[in-house]
């Protein structure tokens, strides 16, 4: 870099030295090469001095910057003055205007008599002045009217809507006891329900012991020996049609209406309890020749007809 820039200053050297020497050894510069395919190219770029300040530089730019300080502050005050003169020039316009209408005033009040000129403008003022009072008292009045409606208005509507809340709340509480009384009286029926169906279930193991007591002991009445009642010809049994009919009675007594069976149910329960203490005398005590007997269907259908019978005539 040192040879090409030497190189490049050769011819320039004689003249440079006789003007300012020292002006050339502080120079640096900073050079770019772009490379090309056939070609180089350099950028020389010219960087700040960072060594020791040249005093004789120095010296000159300290004598600049003083005549540019003169300078300025010559031109400013010239400036200074210049604008104090425009502003005194334009006071001077506004206050000639303000003279001239003052003067165009005082000769309309000259000209209007000694004092006729003043009443009318003030009488003037004092009506608008008036004409607005009355529009403002008119506002007031207008707005105090719509004021007192829409009071009105609210209490009414406030009146209409607690009416109708207490309204409300009394259908609520008459609903809720109402609700209460159901829910007890659907607690009642269910507790019923569950008991019927519990008899119903007991009852069951209580019929089958009695027909066959009493299918056992209607030969010993008769006089008959069990060995003679195996030798006698067993009884006619029914027909398909009529035990059809026999088994679907009790069905349609047990789907009959709930309040029906609520009411009777004390009157079952008093009749089975007797049923259940007349049979319980009647049972014998068990025997062997007891449990090879055969069981009697006629029986035990006649005994359950009997108890159907009963039932609907206690209704």
């Amino acid at each position: 870099r040192k040879k090409r820039q030497g190189g490049g200053q050769q011819p320039q050297a004689s003249s440079t030295q006789q003007i300012t020497p020292p002006a050339l050894a502080n120079k640096r510069y900073l050079i770019l090469t772009y490379n090309a395919e056939y070609d180089r190219i350099y950028y020389p770029l010219s960087l700040p001095y960072c060594g020791k300040p040249d005093p004789v530089l120095s010296m000159n730019q300290i004598r600049e910057l003083i005549k540019e300080n003169r300078f300025y502050k010559t031109r400013l005050e010239s400036n200074v003055q210049h604008s104090d003169f425009i502003r005194l020039q334009r006071d001077l316009t506004r206050l000639r205007k303000e003279n001239d209408q003052l003067k165009q005033q005082l000769t309309l009040y000259r000209s209007g008599g000694n004092g006729g000129g003043d009443n009318q403008p003030i009488n003037n003022s004092s009506a608008n002045d008036k004409q607005q009072i009355e529009l403002l008292r008119q506002m007031i009045r207008s707005s105090e009217e719509a004021l007192s409606k829409e009071r009105n208005r609210l209490h009414k509507t406030t009146s209409k809507k607690l009416d109708d809340y207490r309204i409300l709340t009394d259908q609520v509480d008459s609903l809720r006891t109402s609700e209460r009384q159901l829910k007890a009286k659907v607690r009642s029926l269910t507790n019923e329900i569950g008991i019927l169906k519990r008899n119903s279930v007991h009852r069951s193991p209580v019929v089958k012991p009695s027909s066959r007591s009493s299918s056992k002991e209607r030969p010993m009445s008769n006089g008959y020996s069990p060995r003679s009642r195996i030798s006698q010809r067993p009884p006619s049994r029914p027909n398909s049609g009529d035990r059809r009919r026999q088994q679907q009675q009790p069905l349609h007594s047990q789907h009959r209406s709930d309040h029906v069976l609520i009411k009777q149910r004390h009157r079952s329960l008093s009749s089975e309890r007797n049923h259940r203490s007349t049979s319980s005398t009647k049972q014998r005590s068990p025997s062997p020749s007891d449990s090879q007997k055969r069981f009697n269907p006629t029986a035990y259908i006649r005994e359950r007809n009997n108890k159907l019978r009963e039932f609907e005539l206690q209704k």
